[in-house]
């Protein structure tokens, strides 16, 4: 891993180890003093209880000094999502004159209909250990099963431990945005992970986010630091009743310098077996493809179009499609379609067609949405999304939607590059944007983009 992390920060990131950029990364010193854990007010959310679905009886109790599978200590909380918490622990197996070994346990939720996803993910990803793009990923290393307060099986997956997730790390930065070479670099790094994924595995991540790239420890011997530290620093909590919620610990250390990223969490896979046919709504909802909005069946092109909105965000500190959302927070698929008209201009008429095909026809599952304390169900995309879109002769049903969209160029969006640096990235991230899902590049075609030719040596 030494080798590994040296080598690419000194091939990719060369040219971005300017003074301005280390001392944004840099991070205030623990105090050495023990503290008391500061209790947090009863009508504080606190990290999954943020999420429109919560419920708490959903969540297995963890707390630091519980002893997971009889095997794995746990210290503090690191991360969490709506299905699952993720919390760093010690392995307990190990003999007395051996270092100590640190994971990270992820704790699924009791409802998380897609925990067989991400071990069936991870089990086929260990059929393909020695290819290129497999260290981009991270297969579990472990997992177990642990029954809850109320007999419910909680799936537990165990995983290395990464220094911080990109949310976190792109705050070091100024103006949160990554410097052009290391996005190059990162992006070479998830198109052989997505290439692994795609062609050897048959499987699209489709929830590619800022939160599910995990940079690497840059120096190993900060998570022992942080281990160390973390009895005088206890987490944030919050008392409700019998229930602790404790704040995460996202960060486990500094970066003295940029550092590989590994693509992670699985559990939103879907497996392509034979030909495209999925058609149940994926993705996050600003980085959401034209055939998902459709209700056109899917396939690894979702994830491509995914990874070039999310390239941009990366270099650019926000997102192409930022006025996705109404006032209240809620999406808005109208609007999203609009901007997406405004952007790249009028889909295909045969794009439509098939449009047209799908609309009615009822998904093979009812797709959910939760709205404060209800949930809504749909039979189709096109309910789910409140289309159609688009009239019988292929006209936008609501023009006005995408006004708040103020860039109408793709080139518009890009401002951290110029002259040929940014024709070449623009040619490359049109590639990857495109309305008909066949006429975008595979991940293995844009590895061989002309922007992308120095850094095919990243490792």
């Amino acid at each position: 891993m030494k080798r590994h992390v040296l080598r690419f920060g000194r091939l990719a990131f060369g040219t971005a180890r300017s003074s301005q950029y280390m001392r944004a990364m840099g991070s205030k010193a623990r105090e050495a003093t023990a503290k008391a854990p500061v209790l947090l007010p009863e009508d504080q959310l606190v990290d999954e209880e943020k999420f429109p679905s919560y419920r708490a009886e959903r969540y297995l109790q963890v707390h630091p000094g519980d002893v997971l599978n009889g095997k794995y200590n746990v210290i503090s909380k690191l991360g969490w999502g709506g299905f699952s918490t993720v919390w760093l622990a010690q392995d307990r197996s190990r003999w007395f004159w051996q270092q100590p070994r640190y994971l990270a346990v992820k704790v699924t939720t009791t409802t998380g209909t897609q925990q067989g996803s991400e071990l069936e993910v991870c089990r086929r990803l260990m059929h393909h250990a020695q290819d290129i793009g497999y260290d981009v990923l991270r297969p579990a290393i472990d997992h177990f099963e642990v029954l809850g307060e109320n007999g419910a099986k909680h799936l537990c997956l165990v995983h290395e431990p990464m220094q911080e997730p990109m949310t976190i790390f792109r705050q070091r930065l100024p103006g949160n945005r990554i410097p052009w070479p290391v996005v190059r670099g990162y992006l070479v790094l998830l198109l052989r992970a997505l290439d692994l994924l795609h062609t050897k595995c048959h499987v699209i991540h489709t929830d590619l986010k800022p939160g599910d790239l995990l940079i690497c420890f840059w120096n190993p011997n900060d998570l022992a630091e942080y281990v160390r530290q973390e009895a005088d620093n206890p987490m944030r909590r919050k008392i409700v009743g019998d229930r602790t919620i404790y704040r995460s610990h996202g960060c486990l250390g500094t970066l003295e310098n940029f550092a590989p990223l590994k693509l992670v969490d699985y559990d939103q896979a879907v497996f392509v077996d034979g030909e495209a046919s999925e058609r149940h709504p994926i993705q996050p909802s600003a980085y959401r493809s034209p055939e998902v909005l459709l209700d056109i069946p899917y396939s690894y092109s979702a994830d491509i179009w995914n990874l070039g909105l999310l390239i941009v965000y990366l270099l650019e500190g926000k997102d192409i499609f930022n006025k996705v959302f109404d006032d209240d927070g809620s999406y808005n698929a109208r609007r999203h379609i609009a901007s997406m008209v405004r952007l790249l201009g009028n889909p295909p008429v045969s794009l439509l067609e098939r449009e047209k095909k799908w609309r009615d026809v009822p998904l093979e599952t009812p797709a959910t949405a939760a709205e404060g304390d209800s949930v809504t169900s749909s039979t189709t995309s096109c309910e789910f999304f409140g289309g159609p879109f688009f009239d019988e002769h292929g006209v936008l049903l609501h023009p006005g939607s995408e006004e708040r969209m103020t860039n109408a160029k793709l080139s518009d969006h890009i401002t951290a590059l110029d002259g040929d640096e940014k024709d070449a990235f623009l040619d490359l991230l049109s590639q990857m944007l495109q309305w008909v899902p066949e006429d975008g590049k595979s991940a293995k075609e844009l590895l061989d983009h002309p922007w992308l030719a120095d850094f095919r040596e990243v490792r």
